[in-house]
Parts: structure tokens; sequence; C-alpha cells
């Protein structure tokens, strides 16, 4: 089980930062209420794009408001699930060797 965690570590510890830069670009996205280049694309069509509120979902989400995220947008819970199976799968499958420190 150390060893899992040591891999896990080593392997994201190298994208640490893009994670934290993709994250509040997302989140500012959010909070400033910007809209994004696929609804830029989309809305003279009339069309809803398919990551529609996907953002708020996610903040839902993080409130624990399961309804709220489902309201806003449903593919936030197979979102979710390929999120987590990157994060903690995808290293120890990796065919990558990671280099410990």
């Amino acid at each position: 089980m150390k060893n899992y965690f040591t891999r896990l570590r080593a392997y994201h510890q190298r994208f640490f930062r893009l994670y934290l830069l993709v994250l509040m670009a997302i989140y500012g996205v959010y909070l400033l209420h910007l809209p994004t280049p696929l609804n830029l694309i989309l809305k003279p069509f009339g069309l809803k794009g398919w990551s529609a509120g996907l953002t708020r979902a996610s903040v839902r989400l993080l409130h624990l408001d399961w309804q709220g995220a489902w309201d806003y947008n449903p593919l936030i819970y197979p979102l979710v699930v390929y999120i987590l199976t990157y994060f903690f799968l995808f290293p120890i499958f990796s065919d990558k060797k990671i280099i410990e420190k």
C-alpha cells in the first residue's frame, strides 16, 4: 500500500502546477460568469453545448448537493468517475517509469 501512494505522489507531482492552473481557470470563468469558447460558437445557432452547466454542477458537488448537480448537467457524474480513475488508477497502470527521489 505504501508503494501505491509513493507511485501516486510521484506521478502527480510532475503535473501539480498544471492542475492548479486548470482549476484556477475553470473557477475563474465560473466566478466572473465568462462564456466558454464552445458557448461562444454554439450560441449564435441557438444550440446548447454539452458542457453547459458543468462548472456549476461541480460547485454543487463540492457543496454535496447531488440533485442540484444533476439538475445543472447530468454529465458531471461520468466526468467525476473519469477524473477519479485518472488520478487514482492511471498512475498504477502507466508504462512509464517513475523516478522516485
